[in-house]
């Protein structure tokens, strides 16, 4: 079971400009991937590909989690994109 959790309150809106070849892509993936829209897969595909940058990263020791509002480094981040 996939539990996804979205908070409404904390998200914000993207405005994406791609070209049409990628948006024919996107909606092809979708398709053959069982996605219910393109932000949902927009979504996730951001959020897989900041696994592996933060992956290489951390293999590298580059990695420095991000800093909240009082200088304490965060674990987790959750990024929503609305399409």
């Amino acid at each position: 079971m996939l539990v996804m959790e979205l908070d409404v309150g904390k998200s914000r809106t993207l405005t994406l400009r791609i070209p049409r070849s990628l948006d024919s892509l996107i909606e092809k993936a979708c398709k053959d991937l069982n996605y219910v829209n393109k932000s949902d897969f927009i979504r996730d595909a951001i959020s897989e590909y900041i696994g592996v940058l933060t992956n290489e990263l951390k293999s590298r020791n580059e990695f420095k989690m991000p800093k909240n509002s009082f200088g304490v480094r965060v674990r987790k981040a959750n990024v929503v994109l609305v399409y």
